[in-house]
């Protein structure tokens, strides 16, 4: 009787152990970040990307975040690349409606990149042009972190934007069809994605329901390690 006490104990406290270990892996997912590469041209150089939090993504599903619930945009209809191009165009025309709305800017370098980093992930994003219009014209780009490529899930994502060069010297614009120039994107579908396509399948990770129920088993199995252990010291003091 008391070696198969032992066992239960054994196995109660292995349980416990794999269950803490699941949940301390949850959690460690939900404090991994992201980051968003957005590529321009040379000529984009010092030019201002400002990068907004527009929406949560949770059960396949975008909620707009309190800064843009009244924009009447539903980024869940979207359905083509069009679709996307009127969602950007009206986030772009709210966004300049309330510039009390903050965002993340960063300056585009000498390669033509701006780079985004340290973002929180399971969010719908915008990057929109504000500063260097002068120069060259960048349309928006939206992109949802992490996103599932080929089964593996990308926290850092690059796409290349679509862009005009507007200097009075060139007339050259960015044209999908043309190889001598950077092809464009004003959705980000995957890494290094040339797609206009909005995400079919942006990923949730570290989903919360999942989480509450690894803690409530492993709350369950420390109860009954405890009662155990409760039940076996009572059964010593009697004898």
């Amino acid at each position: 009787m008391k070696k198969f006490r032992n066992k239960i104990i054994a196995l109660c406290l292995m349980l416990t152990a794999i269950c803490f270990t699941s949940v301390f892996s949850a959690y460690a997912v939900d404090s991994q970040s992201g980051s968003f590469t957005i590529k321009v041209c040379p000529e984009a150089e010092s030019a201002e990307l400002t990068l907004y939090n527009i929406a949560d993504y949770k059960n396949s599903e975008y909620f707009l975040n309190n800064d843009f619930s009244s924009a009447n945009v539903d980024l869940n209809s979207l359905k083509n690349s069009d679709d996307a191009a009127k969602a950007i165009d009206s986030l772009q025309k709210y966004i300049s409606k309330n510039p009390s709305i903050k965002g993340i800017s960063t300056k585009i370098d000498s390669n033509g990149v701006a780079v985004f980093s340290g973002l929180d992930i399971n969010k719908a994003y915008l990057a929109v042009q504000t500063y260097g219009q002068d120069t060259v014209e960048i349309q928006g780009t939206f992109v949802t972190i992490p996103y599932l490529n080929d089964g593996e899930y990308e926290y850092d994502v690059s796409a290349v934007a679509k862009y005009e060069i507007v200097s009075p010297s060139s007339d050259h614009r960015s044209d999908p069809s043309d190889e001598s120039s950077p092809q464009g994107s004003s959705v980000s579908q995957s890494t290094d994605t040339e797609s206009s396509e909005p995400p079919s399948n942006p990923v949730l990770t570290g989903d919360d329901a999942a989480k509450y129920i690894i803690i409530g088993v492993a709350v369950a199995v420390s109860l009954a390690v405890i009662i155990v252990l409760v039940v076996s010291s009572g059964k010593k003091k009697k004898k």
